[in-house]
């Protein structure tokens, strides 16, 4: 989706009748949508999937928006736990391993000694 210098200029005119807040919402609101689109130039389906295996047996699966260069496995860990809690509505046991993967393709794997450092109350 790629704006003209007319369509942009009709939407500055636009966003100048807003008001002062409503004028930084929409702006943060835009910034957000750019980047998705253009900003790294990766679409959001291409980020990794977060695989997390509770003490349970219980499997969370979950995309997680990170670098491919850093994979941010402690988001990838948040995620995870707050899925769990929400589908299982009790105490949160540890997760025993991870891994992150993307086409079918492990990109990196962690045991439960790797994620013990994540495993802080939230």
């Amino acid at each position: 989706m790629t704006m003209t210098p007319v369509a942009e200029c009709e939407l500055r005119d636009l966003i100048e009748r807003l008001d002062r807040n409503e004028l930084r919402a929409l702006d943060d609101a835009a910034t957000f949508l750019q980047s998705l689109r253009f900003g790294n130039g990766r679409a959001m389906n291409e980020s990794p999937t977060f695989v997390a295996e509770f003490a349970d047996g219980e499997e969370t699966r979950m995309t997680v928006f990170t670098s491919p260069k850093k994979l941010d496995v402690e988001r990838g860990v948040r995620l995870a736990r707050h899925a769990y809690r929400s589908r299982k509505q009790q105490e949160l046991p540890p997760i025993i391993k991870a891994l992150f993967e993307r086409d079918g393709k492990v990109l990196e794997t962690y045991s439960a000694v790797d994620l013990e450092d994540d495993e802080a109350p939230l």
